[in-house]
């Protein structure tokens, strides 16, 4: 759908493939529709299409569900009428979260805290513009802000707002919610996620400096592999959010704050950080560690020194 609106626009490289290109089209605008087996073969048909992949390449300059590339290289599997999905099909599945949902869950306590079962309540909020103003309700009594970044969204843009740029927008609130006075006591979990999408996109021949111009004279750390354009990439975004932890809340930022989200007092806590992709199944045990962490931090803190 987006091939003609591209600037310039990509067309079909197979001009056998417009059969199967307004196949699929007469099927966006239902609301609702069984797949019949030559569906499949018309995506098939599609996605191995020259000017679609040139399409996918750019993505960026529209919104396209990120897991697209997943599902579409498994077209055969998916079209079996056996399929069952799989546990990283469900996982790669995404569903735009809309108003604040609470999910309570149990955990197993490692035996060197103690052993035992730890029970989590997390609030899921949803991270679009309109439902920011929901957040409130749940920032009371908050342990830990689990914060997730995409980091493939540094060439992209916001879908509610084609000037701004994702990354920085994710940076943007970031800084908000690290300064936030009513989270000052709070610890903060921060997953890069996205890790796969990101390496396939540099590896695609994205240009993180093309958005983010400092990366242009931007070394990561002597123990991170500066040859790698990917692992350069990562630590550079990484920096960028470790950055806003280690500065001073500025004045101006204090006096003009209109949403209540900004702190008046500097607090010093610190921000644990994760590499992450979507799928990650140990997410759940690495949050378990920082919060019990947290917990030591907070408990050596209020001791203070002997």
């Amino acid at each position: 759908m987006h091939m003609a609106t591209l600037n310039p626009p990509v067309e079909l490289e197979d001009s056998a493939n417009v059969e199967s290109f307004k196949f699929v089209q007469s099927l966006y605008l239902l609301a609702d529709y069984d797949f019949p087996q030559c569906f499949y073969f018309h995506i098939k048909r599609l996605w191995s299409d020259a000017g679609v992949q040139e399409c996918y390449r750019r993505s960026n300059e529209f919104f396209l569900i990120e897991s697209s590339k997943y599902f579409l290289d498994q077209i055969d599997v998916i079209s079996d009428e056996s399929y069952i999905p799989t546990d990283q099909d469900i996982l790669r599945c995404r569903r735009r979260t809309t108003n604040v949902k609470k999910v309570e869950f149990e955990a197993t306590i490692p035996k060197k805290y103690g052993h035992g079962i730890q029970e989590f309540w997390m609030f899921d909020v949803g991270g679009q513009r309109g439902e920011r103003r929901k957040w409130f309700s749940v920032f009371a009594g908050i342990d830990a802000v689990l914060f997730l970044a995409a980091t493939n969204g540094f060439d992209a843009v916001l879908r509610e707002d084609s000037t701004v740029n994702r990354l920085q927008e994710a940076l943007d609130l970031f800084r908000d919610v690290w300064n936030s006075k009513y989270l000052r006591g709070s610890g903060m979990i921060l997953f890069l996620n996205k890790q796969d999408l990101l390496k396939e996109k540099v590896e695609r021949g994205s240009k993180i400096e093309d958005h983010f111009p400092a990366y242009k004279c931007f070394k990561a750390h002597k123990a991170e592999d500066n040859s790698s354009e990917y692992t350069r990439v990562r630590s550079f975004i990484r920096e960028l959010f470790l950055n806003i932890t280690r500065a001073e809340v500025p004045r101006s930022c204090i006096d003009c704050a209109h949403s209540g989200l900004l702190s008046s007092e500097s607090t010093v806590r610190e921000c644990f950080w994760h590499y992450t992709t979507a799928t990650d199944t140990d997410n759940v045990q690495n949050v378990f560690n920082d919060v019990h962490s947290m917990i030591i931090l907070s408990n050596l803190s209020k001791m203070g020194p002997s």
